[in-house]
Parts: C-alpha cells; structure tokens; sequence
C-alpha cells in the first residue's frame, strides 16, 4: 500500500504521526505539501497518487477540524506556565517536545533570547519580527520541518499571549 511505499517522503518532510498532518492550517496547506509532493516524486509518486494522498490530507484536515478545532497543544501539561518565564529557552523547547531544546535552542540565544524571560520582556511585533527575520531561517538551517516551524512558531506566539494575559491580570489586582 501507499504507506509503505510513501512513507519515507512523510518522514523526510517532517511528518512522524497522523496528528502532524492533521494540524496543518489550511492558510499553510501548499506551502507544507509542497516539499512532500516533491519527497513523493522522489519516492516514485505519479500524478494520480499524489492527487489521492492530497486529497486524504486535505479529508483528514476538515475531519481534525470538525472534532476538534483547537487540538493542537502548544503548551504541554509537563511546562509549567506560571513559571516558564524562568525557564531557559532551551528547556522550554523540551517541555514543547522531547528533543527540541537540544535541536533548536541554539536558534533563539543566536537572536539573543537566552530565557523565556527574555522572549517575555519583548514585545510581540519585535518577537514576530525577530521570529521573521533571524529566528525562522535559523531554525531552518538546524532542520526544522515544517510542522516543527509551525508548532514552534505557535508555541511562542501562544507563549506571548499567555505572557500578556497574565500581566494584564497582575495589573488589575
């Protein structure tokens, strides 16, 4: 069947379980399949089966959407929001997902972010800048896949706005 015959394109895209694929935004869909149709070629896709496995993205997407419409979890239980402005960038990537801090650390402390107090002390448009500008291509040159700029990507933008709920809060106590 396809998987084993594809299934090395979605490995090499970025794609580790059925989950990844169901997260991708519809806003990012031909940007993230772009480089698997490509995988898919390599791996000896023609025409007619990478229209099928497109589609069944694209099936799997509006089903992820229709049960659940905020299933991905960009702040996992194992990071503890109330402290992880105290936390290095390097262990909160780990608290994202196991393996990160050590791949992509070094992404954020080139931009000058160190801790998450850093990241929380800028403000979001030159957190979104800097994220534009230096961190994205950093983090693509240490192999980030697309569905790991995205969920990283999410995660600090998710980071910030928690930051900003929780000092809004602070100043009406």
């Amino acid at each position: 069947g396809y998987g084993n015959r594809f299934g090395k394109a979605f490995e090499k895209a970025g794609y580790e379980d059925i989950s990844e694929l169901a997260s991708i935004p519809r806003s990012a869909l031909a940007q993230e399949l772009s480089p698997l149709s490509q995988l898919l070629r390599f791996e000896g896709a023609k025409a007619p089966q990478e229209r099928r496995i497109r589609e069944a993205i694209l099936k799997l997407i509006e089903s992820q959407d229709a049960i659940n419409p905020d299933s991905v979890d960009t702040n996992p239980a194992s990071c503890p929001s109330s402290s992880s402005a105290a936390l290095s960038v390097h262990d909160w990537l780990e608290c994202l997902r196991h393996g990160f801090g050590q791949r992509f650390a070094q992404a954020f402390t080139r931009a000058g972010y160190e801790d998450m107090a850093d990241i929380s002390s800028t403000s979001a448009a030159n957190m979104a800048q800097d994220m534009r500008n230096h961190i994205v291509s950093h983090l693509q040159v240490l192999g980030a896949r697309p569905p790991e700029l995205r969920q990283l990507c999410d995660s600090v933008r998710d980071f910030m706005e928690s930051e900003a709920r929780e000092k809004e809060e602070a100043e009406f106590r």
